[in-house]
């Protein structure tokens, strides 16, 4: 709005403060300040309609009607064969990985090994890991394995324990508590009579990880093995 045209609103509505009957009809157009060109068109060529005028009711009346749906004709589908002729549904058959009960030692037997070699690895190396250890669980098993959700979900757990412990254990204590505490998760993962519990397999996996990152030496033996 330009400077002049701000000046002559003022007037006006100073005008209609000092003398509220100068101005009777409440939607007279002021032709000093023109409709803008969409307006103007809208109304007096689209609706032909008076613009000052015409309320919201008078323009719902003039909306033309909504088009009537056109109903498309779906074919319907040949009939398949029932569930009798089809027999039963036959799920198909679960593939698990070999697991190598050497590469997954007891975790008794794991927690033996690493308080034996304290110096070769850090609490911080094994907090670093699990996100490893949940990757090797995606490239070895498919999202919609069972044993997929299963190992995620002892990891995530695992975690958690390892983080609770060590609000009150010594760093390294934690650690081999977390371990132990893996034996709680007896979920079979792998075909029977190979079937590993799931905590043991995550275990494994730490380890395994560690060892490639060379935070860890590779194990050796310490006593027998009992799980």
């Amino acid at each position: 709005m330009t400077e002049y045209g701000l000046k002559s609103f003022e007037d006006i509505a100073q005008e209609m403060v000092r003398d509220d009957t100068r101005y009777t009809k409440i939607f007279r157009e002021e032709t000093r300040f023109p409709l803008s060109a969409m307006t103007w068109t809208l109304f007096h060529t689209v609706l032909d309609m008076p613009p000052m005028e015409t309320d919201l009711a008078r323009l719902k009346d003039m909306r033309p009607l909504p088009p009537a749906p056109v109903r498309q004709e779906v074919a319907e589908p040949a009939p398949g064969p029932s569930a009798k002729e089809q027999g039963p549904e036959q799920e198909p058959e679960l593939v698990h990985p070999e697991l190598e009960e050497k590469e997954f030692p007891s975790v008794e037997l794991q927690a033996r090994r690493l308080a034996a070699v304290p110096e070769s690895w850090s609490p911080q190396d094994f907090t670093a890991v699990f996100q490893a250890v949940r990757e090797d669980v995606s490239l070895v098993w498919d999202a919609d394995h069972p044993s997929h959700s299963t190992l995620h979900a002892a990891t995530g757990a695992l975690e958690m324990h390892l983080l609770q412990l060590g609000t009150y254990l010594k760093e390294r204590e934690a650690v081999l508590a977390m371990v132990l505490a893996a034996g709680l998760y007896r979920d079979l993962i792998g075909a029977r009579p190979h079937a590993l519990p799931s905590g043991r397999v995550v275990v494994g996996l730490l380890v395994e990880a560690l060892i490639r990152r060379g935070r860890v030496e590779q194990p050796t033996e310490v006593g027998g093995e009992h799980g």
